[in-house]
């Protein structure tokens, strides 16, 4: 299944590529273009904006999120697509498998190519290396890989204990 974050849903985009989900980022803030990227994408539309969540509905599906909270919006994710968010091992996230920013496929790049790309310091700290093979932006499982992990692990408790 495929996506496409409207810019009010960017956070929530990003988490769910770390978790390998393809989401691509709205390409334009205008309505219009946003239903013609899901078009050509064959996409589910995520967004908050009731307004623009009626009119899809004519065209693409589409999900409308109500919180503001990340926690919230993933656990309406997991609720609305069967999203197996309880069932991610801690240990495959971040997948690196999409970019973040772009939800291109990510590659593991050899360490030589990357050392302008990154700074000294991680460069010295770190031996693998991924890159985007679109925005060409270099990734490695650096400390925040655990804030990841335990922001996650939070989520998931919620999940769980939360009745849909």
């Amino acid at each position: 299944m495929h996506f496409v974050a409207d810019v009010m849903l960017s956070r929530l985009a990003r988490w769910l590529r770390l978790l390998g989900v393809s989401v691509s980022p709205a390409e334009s803030p205008e309505d219009d273009l946003l239903l013609k990227q899901c078009l050509k994408e064959k996409a589910t539309l995520l967004t908050r904006d009731e307004k623009l969540a009626q009119r899809a509905r004519d065209y693409v599906p589409c999900l409308l999120f109500r919180s503001n909270s990340l926690e919230q919006q993933m656990m309406e994710f997991c609720q609305a697509t069967g999203f197996p968010l309880s069932g991610i091992r801690l240990s495959d996230v971040p997948s690196l498998s999409r970019c973040p920013l772009c939800n291109h496929a990510l590659r593991p790049a050899p360490k030589s190519s990357v050392k302008n790309a990154v700074r000294p310091r991680s460069f010295a700290r770190h031996r693998l290396f991924w890159r985007c093979v679109h925005c060409k932006q270099v990734y490695w499982k650096g400390s925040h890989e655990k804030k990841i992990r335990y922001a996650l692990q939070k989520m998931k408790l919620r999940v769980k204990s939360a009745s849909f």
